[in-house]
């Protein structure tokens, strides 16, 4: 059934957003501490909008129950 199968892909696409976020705020704040403001800024807001997109993957799947 594909209702199953999308359940399993939105765990693991959680999973990894989850884990690609967090590397990407760890980045944020190397590069800030070395100075880079502006790249660790964008960073910032890429975490930001990851975060985002791991509660509209947990949304889905509340959704799907």
């Amino acid at each position: 059934m594909e209702i199953e199968r999308l359940k399993a892909l939105l765990e693991h696409w959680l999973e990894h957003n989850v884990e690609h976020a967090e590397s990407y705020g760890q980045w944020a704040k190397r590069l800030e501490e070395e100075g880079e403001t502006e790249i660790s800024l964008i960073l910032r807001q890429i975490h930001a909008k990851a975060v985002e997109i791991s509660n509209l993957f947990r949304k889905a799947k509340r959704l799907l129950g």
